[in-house]
C-alpha cells in the first residue's frame, strides 16, 4: 500500500511540473509571470526577465525525477510616445510624422529642409544686400544704436530670432531628429543666421554691428528653445503685425529700405493663452481660441515739427487675439494643419484699446481707431 501511495505521488508532481510549463506563457513553478516594464523620457517598453528555475523550491527526493524544459517567448516592444503638443493644442510636423516616431535620421526631409533653409536664406541675403549692404561699405565696426526708433527694432530682433529658430526646428524634427536635440538646433540656426545679418550691418557705413540688436536675436532664439524645456512659457507667444501704413492713414517711412525696417507698419505683440491662465471656475466662460495680447509700435518716427522737434510717439496696444490652432477646425491634411500653426505666429487684426498720447479705441486694430 505504501508503494502504491509513493507512485501516486510521484505521479501528480511530474503532471503539476508538466502543466505549469507546456503552454507558451513564461511563468515560474509557483505561477508567477516574470514582465518588468521599463520607463523611458519618451517611450515605454515591454521586456521579459529570465526564468529563474530555484532547485530548493523543489522537494530534493524529486530533483532528479523532474526535466523542466521553458519556452521563452520573444516580447516586441511597444512604444508610447510622449504627445507633442504646444500650450495644450496639438503640434503638427511639416511631414505628417509623429515626432520622434522615426528609429533613424531620414535624409529625404533632412535634404528638403537643407534646400528650403538654404533658399530662404539666400534669398533674404539678397533681398537685404539690395535694401542695405550694396551701397556705403566701409570697413567693420561696432555701432551702438540702443535708443533707436524707441526699441521697437529690439522687439523686431527678438522675434526674428524667435520665428527663424522655430522654421529651421521644424525642418529638423521631420529628420527625425529627436525634440530635444531638434529645439536646440534649431536655436543655434536661428543664432548663426541673425549673427551673420548683424556682421554685415558691422560693414555698413552708416550704421554698424550693434550688441544690442545681437542681444535681441540671441534672446529670441533662446525663448523658443527655452519654451520646451519650460512648457509655462508656451502660455506667452510673440507675434508680429504687418499692416502697410498706407492702409490705415498712417504715415508711411520716409526712408523705406526694406519690410523689416518699416516700423510704421509693424506692432510686436505678445499673446497670452487664458485658456491655460484663467481658473477653472471662469475658464468655462472663455472661449478656449480667445487670447489676450500685448502689442508695442511707434509712428511718426521720422516727421518732426515747425520747430523741429520730433514727433515720434510710441502706443501700447491691449487688445483680443486668436488661437488659430484651435479657432480653424484640424483637416485630413497635415501640411494645411501645420501651416494653420504656423501662421499663429502673425498677429491678425482684432478689436484693441490704444494707449499713446492719447488713449483710443480700435474696432479691429489697426483698422478703425476711433
Amino acid at each position: 500500500m505504501k508503494i502504491v501511495l509513493f507512485l501516486l505521488l510521484v505521479f501528480v508532481v511530474n503532471t503539476e511540473s508538466v502543466f505549469s510549463l507546456s503552454d507558451s506563457s513564461i511563468v515560474t513553478l509557483k505561477g508567477e509571470a516574470q514582465i518588468s516594464k521599463v520607463e523611458t523620457s519618451d517611450s515605454i517598453f515591454w521586456s521579459e526577465s529570465q526564468i529563474a528555475f530555484n532547485k530548493l523550491d523543489v522537494d530534493p527526493i524529486f530533483q532528479n525525477d523532474t526535466n523542466v524544459s521553458s519556452k521563452v517567448v520573444e516580447v516586441k516592444p511597444i512604444q508610447v510616445l510622449k504627445p507633442y503638443t504646444y500650450a495644450g493644442s496639438k503640434r503638427y510636423t511639416v511631414d505628417g510624422e509623429a515626432p520622434n516616431s522615426k528609429q533613424s535620421f531620414d535624409w529625404v526631409p533632412a535634404t528638403i529642409t537643407a534646400g528650403i533653409a538654404g533658399g530662404a536664406c539666400t534669398g533674404l541675403y539678397l533681398y537685404q544686400k539690395n535694401a542695405w549692404w550694396s551701397d556705403n561699405r566701409s570697413a567693420f565696426h561696432v555701432q551702438e544704436d540702443g535708443n533707436y526708433s524707441l526699441r521697437a527694432d529690439k522687439l523686431g530682433h527678438f522675434y526674428g530670432g524667435y520665428v527663424v529658430s522655430y522654421l529651421i526646428g521644424e525642418g529638423i524634427i521631420a529628420s527625425g531628429v529627436p525634440l530635444r536635440t531638434a529645439y536646440a538646433l534649431g536655436a543655434l540656426g536661428g543664432m548663426m543666421y541673425q549673427t551673420f545679418v548683424e556682421i554685415q550691418d558691422g560693414y555698413g557705413s552708416n550704421w554698424g554691428f550693434s550688441p544690442s540688436d545681437a542681444i535681441a536675436n540671441y534672446l529670441g532664439a533662446w525663448y523658443y528653445l527655452a519654451q520646451y524645456e519650460v512648457p509655462l512659457l508656451q502660455n506667452f507667444t510673440p507675434k508680429v503685425q504687418f499692416i502697410p501704413s498706407r492702409w490705415v492713414g498712417d504715415r508711411p517711412m520716409v526712408h523705406e529700405t526694406a519690410v523689416f525696417d518699416d516700423y510704421h507698419s509693424m506692432t510686436y505683440h505678445l499673446s497670452v493663452e487664458m485658456e491655460n491662465i484663467l481658473p477653472e471656475t471662469v475658464k468655462n466662460f472663455w472661449p478656449d481660441w480667445l487670447n489676450l495680447s500685448i502689442g508695442y509700435n511707434v509712428r511718426n518716427m521720422e516727421y518732426f515739427d515747425s520747430q523741429g522737434n520730433s514727433l515720434i510717439e510710441r502706443n501700447v496696444v491691449i487688445g483680443l487675439d486668436y488661437n488659430l490652432t484651435r479657432l480653424i477646425p484640424e483637416t485630413n491634411s497635415n501640411i494645411v494643419n501645420w501651416l494653420v500653426q504656423t501662421f499663429n505666429h502673425y498677429k491678425f487684426p482684432s478689436p484693441a484699446i490704444v494707449i499713446g498720447k492719447d488713449v483710443k479705441f480700435a474696432v479691429m486694430f489697426p483698422f478703425l481707431v476711433l
